[in-house]
This record gives structure tokens, sequence and C-alpha cells, in this order.
């Protein structure tokens, strides 16, 4: 918007307006802020107020504490630290304001001496120095806890001091802030008003010169233009864009003149061209006829032709479900020859594991039997040791009998010997019958499990020549499912050209019918045409009147 010299003068007021408006709502932000921030210090102010003023009254509570002690010969409780009171644990967690802080920090260290001075007294009374726990009292604690109470007096009045002026001074600030606010709102309304005073009379004046030009041009009077004038901006281009206007409507008047004289010369011209239609159209009828009675009989034959059609594509649908059927079976018959010939080879795979294990079992049972003959020669042997070990010890025995009382101990030793070698003896006995009833036991079981390799290797040979036969069984299945394949691919191209010979014939019985309908549309047309050309006619009459009733409404117009 090049010359948007209106928008320019709104827009402008616009953004004036909105930075009052801006600043006045900071202003008052900052009035809220300055207002809230006054009140929490005066609350801040407050609260050390109560503070210093809840300290005076348990310093005093506590020096009363000290002076009854010296009344009632009673021992007062221990004196707290100075950070563990409850003025103490305020006054170190508390931040004073700059104004008072020197103030304020003179609490610091009097109260932390008069704590110190409480505890010095509070030990002496406690170990029975009562005389200068009470000189102590009256000469040092005393003066110390006035000048504590003097400064929480003059703290408490400087925090009161500083909690009235913070007010005040934000009261000062709020009322010059709303002096400001009433200023910038009576200005930006003063602003608003002259910007939309001087726009609307800008806008007035041309807009009325153009209205009583309207007027003119409205009476037909199209000679007359508007006077642009001083204007600028939007309104000269409205001015711009309404003489343009009245100088279209003066070329749309000549237009119309011109093209009413050509109206009336083809008004007669088509009412000429409308009586040979008509007698044309009457020709087309009756050739359309007989083309509609040829149609109807071409009909007939193709209808019969498309039964023909569909009783062969229900056929080839037919011969098609065979096929798919018999692949469907093939494709079985080999899924199940598949899997018993898997089976098969699985049951090789384990009779052959079954092989090597029973002949391992064999081979193991040997190896024990020849272990337990090394074993029984082994026994053998210790039976003879035994023997031998019992035959010593009754020489032994012998000896010691000769011997008299000096063999004794020996005879003793010797009898122990003769009973070991004796057990030794038994043992091997049993050891040799166990050796020989596992000999007998694998010598049978060695037997058996021969047996049962021989079985296995019959079982081994059968199983294979039936996967032989499973496998010639899979061939034959693949060749069957093969052909059924083929069949089932015959089927369907089969399928696929009867169902495409039946859309052709349908498509020709459709183009026929259409032939057909559309034969006895076109006569049903030619009738009408004769018809529309005497409406033409007609309308060309009509045609002619209302041109002539044009002009006469377009002479009226001054160009």
């Amino acid at each position: 918007m090049k010359n948007s010299w209106i928008f320019k003068r709104i827009f402008f007021a616009f953004v004036v307006v909105m930075l009052m408006m801006f600043a006045a709502a900071v202003m008052t932000h900052f009035i809220l802020s300055v207002i809230e921030q006054a009140s929490n210090r005066v609350d801040v102010a407050r609260q050390a107020g109560a503070e210093l003023l809840n300290a005076k009254s348990a310093h005093m509570l506590w020096m009363r504490n000290l002076q009854q002690m010296f009344i009632d010969g009673k021992l007062a409780p221990e004196p707290q630290a100075p950070t563990d009171c409850t003025f103490g644990r305020w006054y170190y967690s508390f931040t004073p304001d700059p104004e008072y802080a020197d103030v304020y920090a003179k609490l610091e260290a009097p109260h932390a001496r008069l704590h110190q001075i409480g505890h010095d007294i509070w030990e002496l009374y406690r170990y029975g120095d009562t005389q200068r726990a009470m000189q102590i009292f009256n000469s040092q604690l005393m003066p110390l806890a006035d000048e504590i109470l003097a400064l929480l007096t003059q703290v408490q009045q400087e925090v009161e001091a500083h909690g009235a002026a913070v007010a005040a001074r934000a009261e000062q600030i709020r009322q010059w802030s709303e002096k400001g606010i009433w200023v910038l709102m009576v200005f930006g309304l003063l602003f608003a008003f002259g910007i939309s005073f001087t726009t609307a009379r800008t806008i007035s004046r041309p807009i009325k010169t153009i209205a009583s030009t309207a007027e003119l041009v409205a009476g037909g009077d199209l000679t007359r233009l508007a006077d642009p004038g001083k204007v600028k901006g939007e309104i000269a281009t409205l001015t711009t864009a309404f003489n343009t206007m009245v100088a279209g409507l003066q070329e749309i008047v000549k237009t119309i003149r011109e093209q009413a004289l050509f109206a009336k010369e083809a008004s007669e011209s088509l009412s000429i061209a409308s009586v040979e239609s008509s007698r044309a159209g009457e020709q087309i009828a009756v050739t359309i006829q007989s083309v509609a009675e040829n149609s109807t009989e071409m009909s007939s034959e193709i209808t019969r032709i498309k039964q023909l059609a569909e009783e062969l594509n229900q056929v080839s649908f037919e011969a098609k479900g065979l096929s798919d059927r018999a692949l469907h079976v093939a494709e079985d018959t080999a899924e199940s020859a598949e899997r018993g010939n898997a089976a098969l080879r699985a049951s090789i795979e384990q009779l052959k594991t079954v092989s090597e294990t029973v002949q391992f079992a064999t081979d193991a049972i040997q190896n024990l039997g020849r272990r337990s003959e090394e074993i029984g020669d082994i026994v053998g042997l210790i039976d003879g040791i035994a023997s031998q070990t019992n035959l010593l010890a009754l020489n032994a025995a012998i000896e010691a009998a000769r011997a008299g009382e000096q063999g004794r101990g020996f005879a003793v030793v010797a009898e122990e010997v003769r009973k070991l070698a004796a057990g030794s003896q038994d043992a091997a006995q049993k050891i040799t019958n166990l050796i020989e009833d596992i000999m007998s036991e694998t010598t049978v079981t060695t037997q058996s499990m021969e047996v049962n390799a021989e079985e296995v290797a019959k079982q081994l040979l059968a199983i294979n020549q039936a996967a032989e036969s499973l496998h010639e069984i899979l061939v034959k299945a693949d060749q069957t499912r093969a052909a059924a394949e083929d069949m089932t691919n015959i089927a369907a191209e089969l399928t696929k050209h009867s169902q495409r010979l039946e859309r052709l014939l349908q498509s020709i019985a459709q183009a026929v019918q259409d032939n057909a309908a559309s034969s006895e549309e076109v006569a049903a047309s030619s009738e009408e045409q004769n018809a529309t050309a005497e409406e033409v006619a007609a309308t060309a009459h009509q045609l002619k009147e209302i041109v002539e009733i044009l002009t006469k409404s377009v002479n009226r117009f001054k160009v």
C-alpha cells in the first residue's frame, strides 16, 4: 500500500496511544513494585521492632531469674550462649537495612558480654561463692543490662523511623506516578481526538465531491468527472478509480449501441436459419429410425453369443477348480513324503547313535571283564600273601612259646598278625567270589549287547530301504505337482481368455444398445430440434424487439 496516507495517520495515532498506554502500564508496574518493596520493608521493620521488644522482655525476665536466685537460694537454670537465646537466634539470622545497620551491629558485643557475665555469676553461685556472684551481678551485669536495654530502645526507634520513612517515600512515589498516569491519559485522549478530527475532515470533503458527481452520472450524464483537488493517499486513489469507472461506463454504452445494431441484424438471419434447420431435422429422423431397427436385430444375435461365452467361462472355471484341487493334493502328498523322509533320516541318525552307544557299552563291559580278571589276579596274590603271613605268625607264636616269659609280648603280636592274615584271606575270598559273579554277568551282558547291535543294524537297513522308497514317492509327487501346476496354468489362461471374450461381447452388446438408444435419442433430438427451430424463430422475433428497447434505453445517456 504505497500511498496509504490515511492508514499511516491512523496507525501513527494508534502507535502513540499504545506507547502511552505502555508507559502508563510500566509506571503502574513500577508503583506496585515500589509499594510492594516498601510494604515488605515496613513489615520487616515491624517484625524487627517486635523482636527487639521481645528481646527486652526476655532479657529483663532473665535478669529477674538471676536476681531471684539470690533471694530464694535456688540455683537458676544455666544461662544459654548468646547465639542460642531467642534474641540471639533472630539477631544472627536477620539482615538489617543499611540505614540502621551500624546501630544494629553495636548490640552484638554487649549482648555476648551480658551472657558471659551471667554465666560467670551462675558458675560462682553453683560453687558456693554467693558473695562474689552478687557483687558481679550488681557491679557489672546490671549496668551492662541497662546499656543493652538502651541500645535495644535506640535500635527499635531507628527501625520504626526507617519504616515510617520508607512508607512516606512510597506514598510520595505513588502520588507522583498517579499524576503522571493522569497526564499521559489526558494527553493521549487529546492526541487521539485531534488525529481523528483532522482525518475525518480530510476524508469527508472529497467524498462529498465524489457523491455529487455520482448523482449526475446516475442521471445519465457520463461527461462529468470528479475533481481530485489537492487530496492524496487513499482519497486520491478513490477519486481516480471513480473517474476511471465513469470513463469505462462511457465505453460500455458506446459498445452496447454498436452491439444492439449487430444483434438486430443477427436476429433476422437467425429466423431464416431456423426454418432451414427444421427441414433438415425431419430428414435425419427418418434415417435414424432405420438405424435403430438394425441395431435391435444385432443386439439379439450378440446376446446369444454372449450366453455361449458365459457357458465356456463356467467350464473353464470348473476345470481350474479341479486343477487347483489336484495341485493341492499333489502338494500335500509331497509335503507328507518330505516329512516322512525327514522323520526316517532322523530315525537313521538316532539308530546310528544307538548303535554307536551299544558298541561303546559292549567295549566298556568287555574292558570291565578284563579289569575284573586283573583284580582277581591281584586278589589271588593278596590271598597268597595272607597265607604266608598266617604261616609266619604261627611260627612266631611257636618261637614265642619257646622263649617263655620274654616272648609273651611277641606271642601276642604274632596272634594279632595271624588274625589279620585270616581276615585278609576271608576278604580276598569274598572279593574273588564277587569278581567271579561280575565276570559271569559281564559275559551275559556282552552277549546281549552283541545281539542288540545286530538287531539295530537290521533296523537301520530296513529304515534305509524305506527312505529310498519315500524318496521315489517324493520324486513322483514332485512330478505330479508340476503336472498339476501346468494344468492349473492352462485352466487359468483359458478362464482369462473366456472372461476377456465375455467382456468384449458385453462391450459390443453395450455399444449396440447404446447405438440403438442413441438412434432413438437422435430421433427424439430431431423432433426436439424441429420444435427448437420454431422456438428460435419466435426468440429471434423477441430479440429484435428487445434490441429496439435496449437502443432506446442507451440513447438516454450523454457520452
